[in-house]
C-alpha cells in the first residue's frame, strides 16, 4: 500500500518517493503469521494496548545500522471501520498485481483500486494527523499526495478509468473522487479528461461522500463508533478514543513527550471538543 508501492511503480527512481514507513496489507486470517514473521526478522512488537485498542493496523520497527525502519501492518485498507466496505481487504488481495521492481513476489493494489485508495486516504487526513519532521499535521492538500495521484492517473487508459468510475459509484463517492482529482490537477499537474470528472460528478453522492467531504472530527468519530460490529467492539473503540495507547498519544503531541499521561489525555479531550488549540493551528476540528 501507499508510498513503497508507488515508489517502485510510478516514480522514475524509488528514492524520489520519500516515505517514513512501508505499509503491508495482509488477510485478517494471516495476522498472527505476519506478526511471527516480523518478530523473527527482528522487528519490535507494538505495545500490547495498541493491539487491543480496536485499531485496524499496528506499527513494527527495527533498527539496523542506526536507521529505523517501520512496517505498518494492516488487515484493513483504511484504519476506520466506517470505510470497510469501500475497499474490502479480501477484494484488494484477490485483485492485486505484481510489483516486480520491488521483488519477484511483491504485489500491490490493482491500479483502479490504488487510485481510489490514494484519493480516499488523502481525504482522511482532514481530521486524522500525519507526522512529518517530528510534528503532527492535519490537512488533505499535501503536495506529495497530489504528485502520487498525478503520476498514477497518468498511466490510466479508458478501461482503467471506467473501472475507477464504477468503483466510485459502488460506494457513492464519485463527488469526493472528482474533488481529489481536481486537487491533483491543480497541485500536481495531473491531466484528467473532462468526461471522467463529469461522470464522477454525475453520480449520486452517498453518505460516504459526505463523510469524506463534509464531516469533521467529531462526526467521523461517531460514524466509526456506529460502524463497529457489536457493542463489545464499540466499547473498545470508546475506550481507545478516551485513552489511546501511550506511544500514539505522546507522538501526537511532540514537545510534551515527558508530560504526565493524564495531562496529555486532558489536552486531547480539549482538542476533540474544540476547547483547546488545535494541533495544526486551525481554530476547529469540525471545519476540517
Amino acid at each position: 500500500l501507499k508510498g513503497t508501492a508507488l515508489a517502485y511503480s510510478v516514480y522514475d527512481q524509488p528514492a524520489q518517493r520519500q516515505r517514513a514507513d512501508s505499509d503491508l496489507l495482509v488477510a485478517k486470517s494471516d495476522i498472527e503469521a505476519a506478526r511471527a514473521a516480523l518478530a523473527a526478522a527482528g522487528f519490535a512488537r507494538p505495545e500490547a494496548d495498541a493491539q487491543a485498542s480496536g485499531a485496524l493496523q499496528e506499527s513494527w520497527t527495527v533498527v539496523e545500522a542506526g536507521f529505523h525502519h517501520t512496517i505498518d501492518l494492516h488487515w484493513a485498507v483504511f484504519n476506520t471501520p466506517r470505510l470497510a466496505a469501500v475497499l474490502p481487504a479480501e477484494a484488494c488481495l484477490a485483485a492485486a498485481v505484481p510489483l516486480p521492481a520491488l521483488a519477484p513476489t511483491a504485489r500491490m493494489l490493482e491500479p483502479a483500486q490504488f487510485l481510489l485508495h490514494l484519493c480516499v486516504h488523502r481525504n482522511l487526513h482532514r481530521t486524522a494527523p500525519y507526522f512529518s519532521g517530528g510534528r503532527a499535521w492535519f490537512g488533505a492538500d499535501r503536495l506529495i499526495w497530489a504528485k502520487d495521484i498525478a503520476l498514477l492517473a497518468a498511466r490510466f487508459d479508458e478501461p482503467r478509468w471506467r473501472r475507477f468510475i464504477d468503483l466510485a459509484g459502488e460506494s457513492g463517492i464519485g463527488t469526493a473522487m472528482a474533488e481529489a482529482l481536481r486537487f491533483a490537477a491543480n497541485a500536481g499537474g495531473s491531466k484528467v479528461a473532462g468526461d471522467v470528472l463529469a461522470a464522477l460528478e454525475r453520480q449520486r453522492p452517498g453518505p460516504t461522500a459526505a463523510y469524506l467531504l463534509r464531516s469533521g472530527r467529531r462526526r467521523r468519530a461517531l460514524a466509526n463508533w456506529l460502524a463497529e460490529p457489536g457493542w463489545r467492539a464499540r466499547l473498545r473503540r470508546l475506550r481507545a478514543l478516551a485513552a489511546p495507547p501511550d506511544a500514539a498519544l505522546r507522538r501526537r503531541y511532540p514537545g510534551l513527550e515527558q508530560a504526565p499521561r493524564l495531562l496529555l489525555i486532558t489536552r486531547r479531550l480539549a482538542d476533540f471538543l474544540g476547547l483547546g488549540r488545535a494541533t495544526d493551528g486551525t481554530a476547529s476540528d469540525e471545519r476540517r
